[in-house]
């Protein structure tokens, strides 16, 4: 443990623990220190202009300015190099990640980044199952069969169902909080511990969430949810190169992705996007993001990560899209007006997404307004950049599963498929925009919306294995 740890704050954080991830290794002599997390569930198509992500390369830096210019991010029309991203140019652009910062990226006061599930969520990811004989969890079944080439995976619709992944598995249409608790009692995921004996109806609920020191908050940081929390940094001369600090942080932006259990009139089945609802808020001081800034990296096949643009300022955060809606703004400000006395009042709903919409249809924006649903839903301090803030196909190197929609091609390359489907429900697979198509990956590889089932049991891994260092070293 770190020397300079507040054991007052360490003791109340004990009581209210919340831990953010360290993501960065140690860094090699010279580099600034990073141990902010990044933003990235999938990675993002570049969609900056060839000038941004090529700034702060010279001719001494690798890359150099003209390789950057001409081989990592080319310009996307002939003898320009202001131009964003299109998905008809003629070259793509690679894949990168966000790092946010408050401030300037050479100030280093990184965002955190953390996320959590709920009970219903985390024990049907981690219920044992018996396959020939051995128990394993459902989520490590469900990546093994994943990872071979002849399956055909195809998950249960509901993250409640109680029976095992494959072909011919039902949906479960009517989630029943009282069945799903006795499950759980006989899963004994505590060791005979603890007991659950009520459950609420809810069904599985996935949170993601921002945070910043609240030293760096703007105004009155009351206005803020506050909690105290362990994070992780680096510190070369504690063992492992890491140390851990309590610290106050304050909440900015929060997602909450929920499964829904409720059917449609009759008990008939949900309608087209009806089983999920994806919803984000960020506190109103936010705005459009003119006090923070971000960078973009890139893996490249050396393992390396490098910066764009590769300069002390960064890239300002600025939001693409005239969010919240105004049947949004109308609901903010009803709610806001009910919850008088309480903190909450100072965070603002910035859109909900639950109707499948493909953003390749030429009314697609206009029609998901009308629906009171953002085409392309984005929090500006969890998907910063231009690619995830206008989120849609499939990432680099993607396979979808032979089960979904027909679709089974191949993707080759570091490149983005931006026009490849990314989801599919009744309509068959559809290139969905926003939260729901960024999830919509994870379903296409057979994993319900699902990047816990996916990934899940990777445990915690970073999306950047190494230090990024912004000039002025």
């Amino acid at each position: 443990m770190c020397a300079n740890v507040d054991a007052v704050k360490l003791e109340r954080v004990k009581k209210h623990p919340r831990v953010f991830a360290r993501v960065s290794k140690t860094p090699t002599t010279g580099t600034t220190i990073n141990t902010g997390d990044e933003t990235a569930e999938v990675a993002s198509p570049a969609q900056e202009s060839t000038d941004n992500l090529c700034a702060g390369f010279t001719s001494t830096t690798s890359p150099t300015l003209a390789s950057c210019q001409t081989t990592l991010y080319p310009p996307q029309v002939s003898g320009q190099t202001s131009v964003p991203y299109t998905a008809s140019g003629p070259t793509q652009r690679p894949p990168v990640g966000p790092r946010v910062f408050k401030g300037l990226p050479a100030q280093a006061n990184f965002l955190y980044y953390e996320v959590k599930v709920n009970y219903d969520y985390y024990a049907y990811v981690a219920r044992p199952i018996t396959i020939n004989g051995q128990t394993t969890s459902l989520n490590t079944y469900a990546s093994a069969l994943q990872q071979a080439t002849s399956n055909l995976i195809e998950l249960p619709i509901r993250t409640s169902a109680t029976t095992a992944p494959g072909p011919t598995n039902p949906a479960v249409l009517n989630y029943s909080a009282a069945n799903t608790a006795a499950t759980y009692q006989t899963l004994n995921l505590d060791a005979g511990s603890k007991t659950i004996t009520t459950l609420p109806g809810l069904g599985s609920i996935q949170l993601k969430a921002a945070w910043v020191p609240s030293s760096l908050l703007d105004g009155d940081p009351t206005t803020y949810h506050l909690t105290d929390a362990v994070f992780y940094k680096d510190s070369p001369s504690q063992p492992n190169g890491l140390c851990y600090g309590v610290e106050q942080f304050g909440l900015l932006g929060l997602h909450i992705i929920q499964r829904i259990h409720a059917g449609a009139p009759g008990g008939a089945p949900e309608q087209a996007g009806g089983t999920y609802i994806f919803a984000t808020w960020e506190h109103q001081s936010i705005g459009n993001g003119t006090a923070y800034s971000y960078v973009n990296y890139s893996k490249f096949a050396t393992n390396t990560e490098v910066p764009f643009p590769n300069t002390a300022a960064g890239l300002p955060v600025a939001r693409l899209k005239p969010y919240p809606l105004p049947t949004t703004q109308a609901l903010d400000v009803q709610v806001q007006a009910g919850l008088p006395n309480s903190v909450w009042k100072n965070y603002r709903l910035i859109g909900t997404q639950f109707l499948a919409m493909d953003v390749g249809n030429s009314n697609a924006e206009a029609v998901s307004a009308a629906a009171g649903q953002p085409l392309y839903l984005a929090n500006l301090l969890i998907e910063t950049n231009r690619g995830l803030q206008q989120f849609q196909g499939q990432p680099p190197g993607t396979t979808p599963n032979p089960n979904f929609g027909g679709i089974g091609v191949p993707k080759t390359g570091q490149f983005f498929s931006p026009t490849t489907p990314n989801m599919t429900f009744k309509m068959g697979a559809i290139n969905m925009g926003g939260c729901m198509g960024c999830h919509g990956v994870a379903q296409s590889q057979g994993f319900a919306f699902s990047f816990v089932l996916q990934d899940g049991n990777k445990g915690t891994v970073p999306d950047t294995g190494t230090s990024i260092a912004i000039p002025p070293v």
